[in-house]
């Protein structure tokens, strides 16, 4: 997961084209698309993380029937 950056610090942006050459899916989750959207990523959520990353914890606990609190 690639989660609200720029993608323009080094070295810390070229894991996700290390992990993609690697196998890896890439989900970003960013307000603004980044030189990663079109390269490397797999699927790009452009919305806040703060907004979204509380939402897919909550499905997955939902799909692993763990409690909400």
């Amino acid at each position: 997961m690639v989660v609200g950056t720029s993608a323009v610090v080094s070295p810390a942006n070229t894991i996700p084209s290390i992990a993609k050459e690697r196998g890896a899916k890439i989900i970003e989750i960013n307000k603004e698309r980044t030189h990663l959207t079109h390269t490397v990523t797999d699927i790009f959520i452009g919305q806040s993380a703060g907004e979204v990353i509380p939402q897919i914890v909550s499905e997955l606990k939902k799909k692993k029937g763990l409690s909400q609190e």
